[in-house]
Formats: structure tokens, sequence, C-alpha cells
């Protein structure tokens, strides 16, 4: 008769799956990883500062973009191209470029020329990217609250 607890059977040697194990990190290269994929047909969504869409790093172009701010009535989303008002969207866009050569690229302006910004135009900027089917969003930032 068992007498562990009815919730330890998930964790029994017979329930638990095998595993392959990975192989050495020399051996995780993007090819490993991606098998030959460019992301070709994956949206991603840029949550920062802005894309320059003419910094070489960029090239290929910009799916789409959004510039959310606070407005007197609410937040406003302007969906005409817009530069970057500090430079960090791009480098991040950059580094997601030489990655993901084939990816459609969208600049989500939710930080402005400071890198400030509030926490609703910064959750409005994660609402867009789910609401317009984003399969990736990148975020890097940090704050002080």
């Amino acid at each position: 008769m068992d007498e562990r607890p009815a919730w330890s059977t998930q964790f029994a040697p017979e329930t638990l799956p095998i595993l392959a194990p990975i192989p050495p990190l020399d051996e995780i290269t993007p090819e490993w990883a991606w098998g030959g994929s460019a992301g070709e047909g994956v949206k991603v969504a840029v949550i920062d500062s802005g894309i320059d869409a003419h910094h070489p790093a960029v090239g290929g172009g910009i799916g789409g973009y959004v510039a959310i701010t606070d407005g007197p009535l609410g937040l406003l989303h302007d969906t005409e191209p817009h530069g970057n008002s500090y430079g960090h969207g791009t480098a991040c866009a950059g580094i997601i470029r030489s990655i993901a050569s084939g990816c459609e690229l969208y600049s989500v302006k939710v930080l402005g020329s400071r890198l400030t910004g509030r926490g609703t135009t910064f959750a409005a900027g994660i609402q867009w990217a789910i609401e317009n089917g984003m399969d990736v969003a990148n975020i890097s930032m940090g704050t002080t609250k």
C-alpha cells in the first residue's frame, strides 16, 4: 500500500518524463536552435523609445508603428512613422535584426527623450502588442518604482 500523499503522485518516478540531454554548450548554435530559420513570419514588437528605420543595423524596414502617449483626455495612439527619441529602441531592434533578419519589426514607442514614461503607457504598449498579434515583445527597461 502506498503511504504517500495524493499530491505527490505527479512526482513519482514512473510519472516523470525522461528528457533528452542538452548537448555541450559549444554545440548549441543558431542552426541547432532555429534549424536555418531567419525569423520569417515572426512579428516582433520593440516596446521602447522607438526605432530609427533608417539605421543600417535595422535594415529590412519596419512593419508598423504606434507611439503611445498620455494626453489630456487619456492615452493617444499615433500610428504614423516615427523616429527614436533616445536610441535604445534602435539598438534593441538592431540586435534582433542581427539574429532574426527575416522577422517583421514593429516600433511601439512608449518612452520619451530621457527614457521616461508612465506605467499606464507601458501597459498600453503591451496591450497593443497582444491585440495586434505580435509573436514576440522585446521589453528592455527598468524602473525605480
